[in-house]
């Protein structure tokens, strides 16, 4: 799943962080459901390069947003299966052969889901999912209280 979502400029902490903030931004009605949300994209930017020194552009940061998004939209997708089981407490993924292959042939992206489910699934649905679906959103963690890691 790694080698999917994270690369030298994002690694997980830094798109926990991102995420996280994004979530409390819902929370707090700054970030509108199906909206570019550019000012949460340009805070969020300001946030992740006071806490990790990094140079990120607002151009990255919307664009992390979109591969989050997808990660949803994939993760969903997945979900509304027949067949298809993920235990979230586990966040072990039970698909049988015959429809990883027909998975596989529409979206390339749920690979990365083959062993594993997203561990970050109920913040992304959180931020992503439609206001009119019913649920409870989780409350996300400030950036204040996640500290950055040493490696």
């Amino acid at each position: 799943m790694d080698s999917f979502f994270y690369g030298h400029d994002f690694n997980k902490h830094i798109t926990m962080c991102l995420l996280n903030f994004l979530v409390k931004e819902r929370n707090e009605g700054h970030w509108v459901w199906n909206e570019p949300n550019i000012l949460c994209v340009v805070a969020a930017q300001q946030r992740l390069n006071a806490v990790f020194g990094t140079n990120f552009t607002v151009a990255t940061i919307h664009k992390r947003v979109r591969i989050l998004k997808k990660r949803w939209n994939t993760f969903t997708d997945m979900l509304s299966l027949s067949g298809v089981i993920w235990d979230s407490g586990t966040n072990m993924m039970f698909v049988p052969p015959e429809l990883w292959t027909t998975m596989l042939m529409s979206n390339r992206l749920a690979r990365a889901y083959q062993y594993e489910g997203d561990p970050q699934y109920e913040l992304l649905q959180t931020l992503f999912n439609n206001p009119g679906v019913a649920g409870e959103f989780p409350p996300a963690m400030d950036a204040d209280d996640i500290e950055q890691d040493d490696e």
